[in-house]
């Protein structure tokens, strides 16, 4: 081979070898982040950083209202009659009738210091058959809506986790509670052993882990306390 060729065969070898390294024209390079992508993990990133801040910031009142969700009471004026004791709406007991005006801390944060709550009811285990209702202030807080209005329900039957009154957030299914009215005055309690759970969890967790999905800083939060899972 002369020298001419060897030096031919040198600079083919040399544009064989860069031609094989050379990235096509057009094509993103996989190691590096299109413009878009860089953007979209800066706002990915802006977002976490604002919902740290967020937890941090409402950390206090998402914990006092945790703790106040573990107990849910009433009392009130009126005129009815009867008991009813459950330990979970699954295994009721009673019997009772009544309409009243009071104060009720209602499962779905409904709080309000003058409400008309009216009943009929009759539970034998997981059978209930039932006509109750709310009217009055703060009564549309079922679905997130602040304001006046009524709540009316009725179901005979075995008790649903599909049923209304605990879809919009009335009943808690997993509380276990009691009720009574004698003739002129009534008052009821319930205990909430999930919002128990979800209290000791937010406080250990720095309200990082919200079981019931109630904290108001909470991306995720739902308009609707049910007690039920959410997908």
């Amino acid at each position: 081979m002369t020298g001419r060729e060897g030096g031919l065969f040198l600079l083919l070898a040399i544009a064989l070898t860069s031609s094989l390294h050379a990235e096509p024209v057009g094509w993103d390079r996989p190691d590096v982040p299109s413009g878009s992508e860089t953007d979209s993990n800066r706002e990915r990133d802006e977002e976490d950083g604002r919902a740290v801040w967020k937890r941090i910031l409402l950390f206090l009142p998402d914990r006092i209202l945790d703790c106040a969700d573990m107990v849910t009471f009433g009392a009130g004026i009126g005129i009815g009659l009867g008991a009813e004791a459950h330990a979970t709406r699954w295994a009721g007991l009673g019997m009772q009738g009544h309409g009243e005006v009071g104060i009720h801390w209602y499962y779905n944060r409904n709080l309000t210091p003058l409400i008309v709550d009216y009943a009929s009811l009759i539970v034998f285990g997981p059978f209930q058959a039932y006509a109750v209702g709310f009217a009055g202030a703060g009564t549309a807080w079922s679905r997130g809506r602040p304001g006046t209005g009524t709540q009316t329900f009725d179901e005979g039957g075995l008790f649903s986790l599909d049923d209304s009154i605990v879809q919009d957030g009335w009943w808690d299914p997993w509380g276990i509670g009691a009720s009574v009215f004698l003739v002129f005055a009534g008052v009821e309690a319930e205990v909430h052993p999930i919002e128990i759970a979800d209290c000791v969890v937010g406080l250990v967790t720095f309200g990082f882990v919200d079981i019931s999905r109630d904290d108001f800083a909470n991306p995720d939060r739902t308009e609707c306390k049910t007690g039920l899972p959410v997908d």
